[in-house]
Order: C-alpha cells, then sequence, then structure tokens
C-alpha cells in the first residue's frame, strides 16, 4: 500500500517542484511517516499492530461498514439538501475527530527535529511533508468513510452527480485539515505546551463521547425531526453550517431548488474557503510553526522543574487521603503510584474518563424511554428502580478504571516489583484499587447519588448506600479472581488479549448476580438495610484477601 501511495505521489511531482519543495527530500520524509505508521496503535478503534498494516486496515473495514449505513440517508430521504448534508457533515465531523485524535501527536512531534533541522532542508518542505502526510492518512479514511456515499450517489443521481460528490470530498477534506491547523495554531499562540496538549486531551475525551453518545442518540431522536427532514430550500441560517455550502451544489445540480444569492455565496464559500484557509496558513503559519516547535522542544526541559513541584504538591495531598484509609507502606506506594498516573497519564485518561460521559447518556436515554411512554414521566420514573441501572454502571466505571491501571506503555518496569522481595505483593494491588476508589469511582458516585436522591428521593437513599459497597465487591471480586497483576504490569496489547472477553463476560455474570439480589431486597420491607452490614463485611474481606496475596497468587 505505501508503495502505491508513493508511486502516486511521483505523478504530481511536478506540482511540489513548481512549489519550490524539494520533492527528494519531501519522498524521503514521507517514506519514513508511512512506515512508522504503520506500525502505530489506531488511535480511533484502540487496535494494536504487529509491524503490518492489519490495525490500519481492519479499521478501514469498520470505517467503510459504518459509511454504508450512514450514506442509506441517501436513499430514504428524498430531499438532496437534507441528505448531502447530513452525509457531509458525518464525513466533516470524523475528519476533525480523526485529526484531533490521531495527529496531535504528529503536528507537535519534536522528536524529529534533532534529525532534520540539522540538515539543509527548508521550511516549506518539511511542512510540505507533515501536510502531505496527514492528507495521504485522512484522505485513506474518507475514501472508506465515504464509499457507500460515492455508491448511492452514482446509482440514485447519476454520473454527474457522482464526480460532484467526489470533487466536494476532495474540497470538504482540505477544508477539515486546514480548519485543524488553525484550530492547532490558535491554542498553541496562547498557551504552552503543557496547556495545550491537556487542552487536546480533553477534546478527545469529548470527542469520543459526543461520537459515542450520537451512535446511541441520535436513532432514538429520529422521531422528532421529521420536521427538519422535510426542509427541501436553503435557508440563510444554512450560510454558517459548511456541510450545508457543499450540499446547496448537489441540490442545485439535481434542481431542486433555484438559483439565488443565498445559493451563489453557499458556492462561493465551499470552493474559496479551503483554498484562503491554505493559503493563510501557506503565508503565515509554516513559519510561525517550525519557530513553535523549537520552542517546544526547549520548553520540554524548562518545563521539568514545575511538574516536579506539581507533583509534590500532589503527592502531600494524597498523602493527607492515606491518613484516613491508614495504608500500610507497601500498599501506600501503590495508592500514589496509581495516583500519580491518573493525573499525569494522558492516554490513561482518554481510556477511563469516557465512561464518565457514557454514563450521561445511559441516563438520557431512560429518561427519553420513560418520558415517550407516558406524559406524567416523572411521576411514574419516582415508583420505579431505574436507579439501580445507574448505580451498577458506576460500578463498571470502577472496574474500567480498575483494569486500564493494570496497563502502561513502560511496563517492562516492572522488575521493580519483583526485585523488592514482598511478602504480600496483593499489598500494591489494594493500593492501587483504593486509589481508583478516591479518585475516580467516589466523585463520580457522589454526583450519581445526588442526581438519584433528587428524582427519586430519600427512599433511594439505603439503595445508595448499599450500591456502593456492592460496586466495590464487584471489582474485588473480578481483581481477586481474574485480574492478578500488579499495576501497570502489563503491555497496552493486553487490553485486547482473547482472554479478556471470558473476564468480561464473568464480570457481567457478577453484576448480574449482585444487581439481581439487590433488586430482590429492595422489594423485600428492610431488606436493602439488613443486607447493608453483610455486605461491608464481605467487602472488608475481599479486601483483606486481596492484601495477603503471594507471590504464587501473582499472575507475572
Amino acid at each position: 500500500m505505501n508503495k502505491f501511495i508513493l508511486l502516486l505521489l511521483d505523478k504530481i511531482a511536478i506540482l511540489y517542484k513548481r512549489s519550490g519543495v524539494d520533492y527528494e527530500q519531501l519522498r524521503a520524509i514521507i517514506s519514513v511517516k508511512l512506515e512508522i505508521n504503520s506500525r502505530k496503535t489506531n488511535g480511533m478503534l484502540g487496535q494494536s499492530t504487529t509491524g503490518k498494516q492489519t490495525s490500519f486496515t481492519f479499521g478501514l473495514v469498520i470505517y467503510t461498514i459504518v459509511g454504508l449505513l450512514f450514506a442509506l440517508v441517501i436513499f430514504f430521504q428524498n430531499s438532496a439538501l437534507i441528505s448531502f448534508a447530513l452525509l457531509y457533515a458525518y464525513i466533516m465531523v470524523f475528519i476533525i475527530m480523526v485529526l484531533i485524535t490521531d495527529f496531535s501527536s504528529v503536528l507537535l512531534d519534536t522528536s524529529d527535529n534533532t534529525i532534520i533541522l540539522p540538515k539543509p532542508i527548508q521550511d516549506n518542505t518539511v511542512f510540505a511533508a507533515r501536510n502531505t502526510f496527514i492528507i495521504i492518512y485522512i484522505s485513506q479514511i474518507v475514501l472508506a468513510l465515504s464509499a457507500g456515499g460515492i455508491i448511492f450517489t452514482f446509482i440514485k443521481y447519476g454520473l454527474v452527480s457522482g464526480i460532484l460528490f467526489l470533487v466536494s470530498l476532495v474540497l470538504i477534506t482540505l477544508f477539515s485539515t486546514n480548519l485543524t491547523y488553525t484550530l492547532y495554531l490558535g491554542i498553541m499562540s496562547f498557551t504552552s505546551e503543557e496547556t495545550m496538549k491537556n487542552t487536546i486531551n480533553y477534546m478527545q475525551i469529548v470527542m469520543t463521547v459526543v461520537f459515542m453518545g450520537s451512535y446511541q442518540l441520535l436513532p432514538r431522536l429520529i422521531g422528532n425531526l421529521e420536521d427538519v427532514t422535510q426542509m427541501l430550500t436553503f435557508e440563510d441560517w444554512m450560510l454558517a453550517a459548511p456541510p450545508f455550502w457543499y450540499a446547496a451544489i448537489q441540490t442545485l445540480l439535481l434542481k431542486q431548488t433555484e438559483a439565488n444569492l443565498i445559493i451563489v455565496l453557499a458556492i462561493a464559500l465551499a470552493i474559496v474557503f479551503p483554498f484562503a484557509l491554505q493559503f493563510g496558513i501557506q503565508k503565515y503559519f509554516i513559519p510561525f510553526f517550525n519557530n513553535k516547535l523549537q520552542d517546544l522542544a526547549i520548553q520540554n526541559k524548562s518545563d521539568e522543574k514545575d511538574k516536579i513541584a506539581k507533583s509534590k504538591m500532589s503527592f502531600d495531598f494524597s498523602s493527607s487521603i492515606k491518613k484516613l484509609l491508614r495504608l500500610q507502606l507497601i500498599e501506600n506506594s501503590g495508592y500514589l503510584l496509581t495516583i500519580a498516573s491518573l493525573k499525569a497519564d494522558r492516554k490513561l485518561k482518554l481510556r477511563i474518563y469516557p465512561s464518565i460521559g457514557y454514563m450521561a447518556v445511559f441516563l438520557i436515554i431512560i429518561l427519553l424511554n420513560i418520558s415517550r411512554k407516558n406524559e406524567n414521566w416523572f411521576v411514574e420514573l419516582n415508583q420505579t428502580y431505574h436507579y439501580l441501572w445507574l448505580i451498577y454502571f458506576c460500578g463498571f466505571l470502577l472496574n474500567t478504571a480498575t483494569f486500564e491501571t493494570l496497563h502502561s506503555e513502560n511496563y517492562k518496569a516492572r522488575w521493580i516489583y519483583e526485585s523488592t522481595n514482598l511478602e504480600k505483593p496483593g499489598m500494591l494491588i489494594s493500593g492501587s484499587f483504593k486509589a481508583n476508589l478516591i479518585y475516580f469511582f467516589i466523585p463520580a458516585y457522589i454526583l450519581i447519588s445526588i442526581l438519584i436522591l433528587s428524582l427519586w428521593g430519600l427512599k433511594a437513599f439505603d439503595d445508595v448506600f448499599l450500591g456502593f459497597f456492592s460496586c466495590s465487591l464487584i471489582s474485588l471480586i473480578n481483581t481477586r479472581l481474574n485480574q492478578r497483576f500488579l499495576p501497570f504490569s502489563l503491555p497496552e496489547e493486553a487490553r485486547t488479549n482473547g482472554n479478556n472477553f471470558a473476564r468480561g463476560l464473568l464480570m457481567m455474570l457478577i453484576v448480574g448476580v449482585l444487581s439481581g439480589l439487590h433488586y430482590l431486597l429492595a422489594t423485600i420491607p428492610y431488606g436493602i438495610t439488613l443486607a447493608i452490614i453483610p455486605f461491608i463485611f464481605l467487602f472488608w474481606m475481599m479486601m483483606n484477601n486481596i492484601q495477603n496475596m503471594s507471590w504464587k497468587e501473582i499472575t507475572t
């Protein structure tokens, strides 16, 4: 695949040469970047690679299937304006999301500067190589996403409309890429590297939640969008939405609307705006971007003292919590190690934090389902036990955090555990579990408890109290039976291990048993109140059992 891409690149070499770019240097850089990219993890899908493009190819297959399903809107919606606007919006948002998710490290990577900058390479060649590489990557994804749209457009609307769709895809790719560049430029102008990386990390988390939430919520809202999908004419407000610019071209071609000033303005924006962004970037962005990268490389070293100071403050706070938990020495080490990783590891945040967003989506789904069945949905809601779903979804959050804190890029440092001759390595596991409990689970559980008590009243108080120990017990049982690994001792590739499927099924079984028992107790008078003490005892017993685990019981 890489050889084919480079062959296509050779066909347009004259364009680079005319713009003052050293094509031989650019080709060498692109070749290396493509090879490195084929060995990287797919950021959107979390797939690992084994030196070949199996992960990326698998991702393209998934994108093609999703794109085919989404492109069905072309057949089921007679309004070309709405159908193409939805499809273009889907592709545009996905492009920007991929750029933010996968290429923040590429755009901000200063490691190759030590190789490239000492060489006689001009700024425009370096920037052109970065830009070309990203366009190649995005183009493959765009083709996969829009394959269904291309096929259906040719079938339903004919040859000319299909060619116009392809041209629109090129413009949309150029627009989205340049828009993302501008976004990075704005952030880099006013923030430090650390702040920028944190900002991008939180954007990735939000994008992940939005994408998965939209997958769940949009089908449930389709029934409320009937009036919107009947729009056949181009309105003034659509000028503020880029997907409608490109849909206006198709609408005018298919004669579903008449040419007027607004349509002409929309088409002009669709064609001119991507190239205007490109011109602005070429003129103002290239020198600033490369200079900023050099500054960031220097800033990496100067920020180390600040990071150390912040970490000391964090550890002092953690020490104060330790006094309340009465952690032992080894247990405290596991606690502090996990706390530090939860605060500093952006990839760990990206794997854990979206779970909180999923819980919000799950709550909205519950409310939508109830509100559609009955106009007096709030009264009906108060008479149900639906809050048990929210309580045990919090248990899923804790189990996710416990599972993810087993994995790390620096897993080879686990030799330190074995070199210490610990009598009870289980103390490290219990310390890590308590860190997840304090830093991640309890804040989320407090918020969901406030929400439950607000909607269902004090009658749910005993359930909330019991649910805390029940959710904690689920994670402890799962840790004891399956996840007998020390914190951060597994490579990230182990997350996709086939054994994890069996563990997931066992966890679901445990959740089903305890949540079913909770529901049964809730239907018995004083059943929840009487069950609190036994659940606390079981929680203490499981925690004590994990703390006393020996090396024979640890999976290395």
